[in-house]
């Protein structure tokens, strides 16, 4: 093997020169920690690992990222009408998806008032007529003894009660409009004659033109084929030509 021989000088040199690789090294290292330092940062999901938004970047537009991009936008379309078109032709399903979305359905009953005011004024133009507007009610749980206090009338086990008293508690929810099929029946006071009514099922009306007599009538309600309807109403309801309204807690 042959040996070499070096100078004093070339030592100088190499060692020089690493110094100034190591010397620029360590101003580099310097530089990005002074760079990272100035950038945001934030937490990686699921790693638990800083990481700078910069870094991040923007993934570049390409034709298939635009192409998936527009078909998402269009699958949440069709989905928004699909669900629009159900919640139109699907009977209930509109006043579910309002509580959802934390809007309540009307609950102010201004339609029976409306009901009530078209059966008077039908009733007028055809003064031959007898016309009953029945109101069926079934009690909730907020109903108690005082609202039973407030009934005009008893007629065996129905309760009647003010057209103004029965709103009031189907708007504070002490009543419902029951859905309970029921038989009006009528007895004219004048002759003593009695009629059965067509079986009804909520808010309904009823007309005939085959009754001579202005009355006064009482009423009863039959809620069942085996209900006797024991009783008359000691309130009676005059004259033809007018809409005699009902509303009558029927119970369940």
């Amino acid at each position: 093997m042959k040996a070499t021989s070096r100078s004093p000088a070339n030592l100088h040199l190499r060692f020089g020169a690493l110094n100034l690789n190591m010397a620029g090294e360590g101003l580099q290292k310097r530089a990005l920690r002074r760079k990272a330092a100035a950038r945001p940062a934030t937490v990686a999901v699921g790693t638990g690992r800083l990481i700078s938004l910069l870094e991040m970047g923007t993934p570049p537009m390409t034709p298939s990222l635009r192409r998936n991009r527009r078909l998402v936008w269009g699958a949440g379309l069709v989905a928004g009408l699909v669900l629009l078109g159900v919640a139109v032709f699907v009977p209930g399903l509109r006043s579910k998806l309002a509580g959802l979305s934390g809007s309540a359905p009307d609950s102010s009953y201004e339609w029976i008032s409306r009901v009530m005011a078209q059966c008077e004024e039908e009733a007028v133009t055809r003064p031959e007529t007898l016309n009953f507007l029945i109101v069926p009610l079934s009690p909730t749980r907020r109903y108690g003894p005082l609202w039973a206090e407030k009934k005009l009338a008893q007629a065996g086990t129905t309760l009647l009660f003010g057209s103004q008293d029965a709103l009031e508690g189907l708007r504070t929810g002490v009543f419902r409009i029951s859905s309970r099929p029921v038989v009006l029946h009528t007895r004219d006071t004048s002759n003593d004659t009695t009629h059965r009514w067509n079986s009804v099922s909520g808010v309904s009306r009823l007309t005939a033109g085959d009754i001579r007599s202005d009355g006064p009538f009482e009423i009863r309600f039959q809620t069942s084929p085996d209900d006797p309807a024991p009783g008359w109403s000691t309130i009676t309801a005059e004259g033809r030509g007018t809409c005699h309204w009902a509303f009558a807690l029927v119970g369940e």
